[in-house]
């Protein structure tokens, strides 16, 4: 083999820096074979760890918008402290880093190794999310074996000190400075933590072995393999490597080198033996495919299901639906067929079945963010156009009320409150109406219009007014009313005053003033003041335009607040099948945490808006509002597998009238007198929004499950309360 003569020395200690200690090129010269130790330099740690040249490939950082912002500095413990400084120190010394004032800086943070130790790691995560992405392939180790065809020798050669083998280019160092109590620096070679790291390195290490790769080189990163036909081949080829990399100034770590030769092993025959005889009956594979994947399956122990999809689904059903497995979710139920069971695409049957299970959906929690980005009232043009009204119920007695019914005009934040009765009838409702806010105010323009702005079952953009002015109003009357409670419809003026009087949020005045384009006086002593009628009409509008241009930059403000925690809503069609939160719709079981998190699924109508949906309810859902928040619907995963869900059976017929075969009676109640049964009908036990209330009178024919209900719950209303 023959090399430059620039590539021989006399010695071996002309390899070595002076520094270099004694018995670590022992250590190497073992590691090392002896074939190869003129070219021990190469394993030098200490050359390693001085600055390396520029190159062609030097690490550049290009960014997309403006500088990160900077860091901050956090405390730190006496170890963390000496491990700053000696790190610090260390590189220093080596040239890798140099003091630097930037107008950017990262944070760094420690993590604990396994011996106690403290490993320094710098936080450019704020850098990266600003940085061009660099799309160089970076080839998958997985992916080049094929090249290794025909070879039996194989060395291996990884890189020391890695990334910090390749310099930053000039112009972009500023960009990696980390902070510290010490002061900032930057880095001259490549740290550990830049997004582009892996592509830089790769090319740099395409670019010196870009005529060897595939021929008798993969190099992927720090990693270097070399494969050969022979020995003496391996030889020429692990020397010629070893030259490049001492060109470049490149060096290894013979610790994580593999030895260059792997042996060729004699198989015995009791070694052959003990291959089991399934492998062994004498079929011929020399035409055999190395695509047929599944006759290169090791299925020990495991059963192989038929490709069947009804005994797929039918073992499915009794180890995800059985109470001893509880439903579990797709990586459970996943792990556990695996230890068990085999098919082709079994993983991919199991995530559909699980995905689309209805106990599943409507029991378990959802994940991301709520849908429907927040879509604020317009802003109505002056007072008392626009209303929010509200019921506070369930007060004690006071003065024969027991509800207040507050009125809030969306434009100037002015309330009303008014004492009244839960049995209130709309034709009351309207005498109050006509009497506190139609006589002074006039009709809001809605109303005018024929156009009421009815709330749906949950919206928060229209509930959102009312609940908080209940909130304020719960305080004030809180602070004020008597022990007994009974005196509250005495202080709703004094409330209702107070809180007029008082600068809304965001409108930054007082709904009073307004109105009414002044203060209201609180006392008896003050200096009248006249002002002409003309001077006070503009008055008055001016502060109204003021105070529409407050309401926008409010309203914006809370719409990018809001949005932070939704996300935009799935746009739904007529037909399609969504769930329902059982949140804000009123259950006859005893307690809502251990009830159905989800109702349905729905089909919808029609759209209301991208943010509200009219659902088609059960009939005994007839009191309920329709049209719901997308806050409140989740899609239907549609199930892929044939039979997942089971029709329910037809209705039997007895003297030409359908009827339903009762499953069981789940709850009883008196309404007006008369005695009600909730029943599950069979074949609907797995759709509790199916059951339906019915009067005594409808079960003539159901003795039995009367008679088992009422065994079980004695203490339920039954034919004899």
């Amino acid at each position: 083999m023959d090399l430059p003569p620039s590539y021989y020395h006399d010695s071996l200690e002309e390899l070595w820096d002076e520094e270099e200690k004694p018995e670590e090129v022992e250590n190497v010269m073992k590691v090392v074979p002896s074939v190869y130790h003129q070219y021990l330099d190469v394993f030098s740690k200490v050359k390693a760890e001085e600055l390396p040249p520029h190159h062609a490939c030097d690490h550049h950082i290009k960014l997309e918008g403006s500088l990160p912002p900077v860091g901050v500095i956090y405390s730190l413990s006496n170890q963390e402290s000496d491990t700053l400084r000696a790190y610090i120190s260390d590189n220093v010394e080596k040239g890798f880093i140099w003091p630097r004032c930037s107008l950017t800086g990262a944070p760094f943070l420690f993590v604990k190794k396994k011996d106690d130790g403290l490993c320094l790691c710098f936080d450019y995560h704020k850098l990266n999310a600003v940085t061009w992405k660099n799309k160089y392939p970076v080839p998958p180790m997985n992916k080049l074996l094929n090249v290794f065809n025909g070879s039996s020798i194989f060395s291996k050669i990884d890189r020391h000190g890695a990334y910090n083998l390749l310099r930053i280019k000039e112009g972009y160092k500023h960009l990696t400075t980390f902070r510290t109590k010490y002061g900032s620096y930057e880095y001259l070679v490549m740290p550990f933590g830049l997004t582009n790291a892996p592509a830089s390195f790769q090319s740099l290490v395409n670019d010196i072995f870009q005529d060897l790769l595939d021929v008798f080189v993969v190099a992927c990163l720090d990693d270097i393999m070399v494969f050969s036909k022979s020995e003496e081949g391996n030889i020429t080829h692990m020397s010629t490597v070893l030259t490049r990399l001492r060109a470049n100034k490149l060096f290894a770590k013979p610790s994580k080198c593999l030895s260059h030769v792997t042996s060729k092993a004699l198989w015995k025959d009791s070694q052959y033996r003990s291959i089991p005889q399934e492998l062994g009956k004498g079929k011929s594979v020399q035409y055999y495919s190395l695509d047929s994947s599944p006759q290169r399956l090791l299925l020990k122990d495991l059963v192989v299901v038929p490709n069947d999809p009804r005994i797929q689904l039918s073992i499915l059903q009794k180890c995800h639906d059985s109470p001893l497995a509880g439903h579990p979710g797709q990586e459970k139920t996943l792990k556990i067929f695996k230890q068990d069971f085999h098919w082709s695409v079994m993983t991919q049957f199991i995530k559909d079945y699980v995905s689309s299970c209805q106990q599943c959906s409507r029991n378990k929690n959802i994940h991301h963010k709520k849908f429907g980005l927040l879509k604020p009232l317009p802003i109505p043009n002056g007072p008392w156009i626009c209303l929010s009204i509200d019921f506070i119920t369930q007060l004690p007695l006071s003065n024969s009320f027991d509800s207040i019914l507050d009125i809030v005009d969306s434009f100037s934040k002015m309330v009303v409150f008014i004492p009244t009765m839960s049995s209130i009838t709309s034709l009351d409702l309207a005498h109050l109406f006509i009497k506190n806010i139609f006589s002074k105010n006039g009709l809001p323009s809605s109303i005018l219009n024929i156009s009421r702005d009815l709330s749906t079952a949950y919206h928060p953009e229209t509930d959102g007014q009312t609940e908080r002015i209940n909130q304020i109003l719960g305080k004030y009357l809180w602070m004020y009313v008597n022990y007994h409670q009974y005196d509250y419809n005495t202080w709703l003026p004094l409330a209702e005053f107070s809180y007029n009087c008082s600068a809304h949020s965001s409108t930054k005045q007082s709904p009073f003033f307004t109105v009414y384009g002044r203060d209201p006086q609180f006392d008896s002593v003050h200096f009248t003041q006249d002002t002409p009628s003309g001077t006070l009409s503009t008055k008055i509008q001016s502060v109204q335009q003021d105070l529409n241009r407050e309401l926008e930059v409010a309203i914006n403000r809370f719409k990018r607040y809001e949005d932070k925690s939704r996300a935009s809503p799935p746009i739904f069609n007529p037909g399609d099948m969504v769930w329902l939160s059982s949140k804000r719709i009123k259950s006859t079981r005893p307690t809502k945490k251990l009830s159905e998190r989800w109702l349905g699924p729905f089909p919808i109508l029609k759209d209301i808006s991208t943010h509200a949906y009219h659902l088609k309810l059960p009939f005994q859902w007839k009191s309920i509002h329709p049209v719901f928040h997308i806050s409140l619907l989740e899609p239907v995963n549609t199930s892929t597998i044939p039979n997942q869900h089971q029709e329910p059976p037809p209705p039997i017929i007895i003297k030409e009238e359908e009827e339903w075969e009762v499953s069981q009676i789940l709850v009883s109640n008196l309404k007006r007198g008369k005695l009600w049964y909730l029943m599950e009908w069979k074949g609907f036990s797995q759709d509790p929004d199916r059951s339906t209330w019915e009067p005594i009178g409808n079960l003539k024919n159901c003795h039995e499950p009367v008679k088992h209900f009422h065994s079980l719950y004695p203490d339920k209303p039954g034919p004899n309360s």
